[in-house]
């Protein structure tokens, strides 16, 4: 018989029937691997959205932590400016009314300077026209 081998023919299609089938069944196991890696780059991708978003939401709250110490130390400074002025204020009030109590206690000394230089005028003339009388009378 010329021709083909009617065994070697069904080897080779049983051959080529294994290697489609092996060729299909690696094309199912390279789709199924092609979606799980789809998947897991799915996952990836939602994890780093979810990941910005809280740098995001961290970074603001930090923004907004830093702006109310910053308001927080403004009232502050602003307190303590307030309470400087009032301990000013009464600072200098007490020092007006030491200087008037001074003013007072250097006029009632002066006064009784006065006083007691006149009432030693008056007892110095008082003794010298003793001595005077008795000068006379001798």
């Amino acid at each position: 018989m010329r021709g083909y081998d009617k065994d070697e023919v069904d080897a080779f299609l049983q051959m080529i029937a294994e290697q489609l089938e092996e060729t299909v069944k690696e094309n199912a196991g390279l789709q199924d691997k092609v979606k799980e890696l789809e998947e897991r780059l799915a996952e990836y991708q939602k994890n780093r959205r979810n990941l910005e978003e809280a740098l995001l939401a961290a970074q603001k709250i930090t923004e907004q932590m830093r702006e109310n110490a910053e308001k927080e130390a403004q009232v502050k400074i602003r307190e303590a400016e307030v309470k400087a002025d009032k301990i000013l204020a009464e600072a200098v009030q007490q020092s007006q009314q030491y200087s008037q109590e001074i003013s007072k206690l250097r006029m009632q000394r002066d006064q009784m300077v006065a006083q007691f230089k006149s009432i030693l005028e008056q007892s110095f003339l008082f003794l010298k026209s003793l001595t005077n009388d008795s000068g006379k009378k001798s």
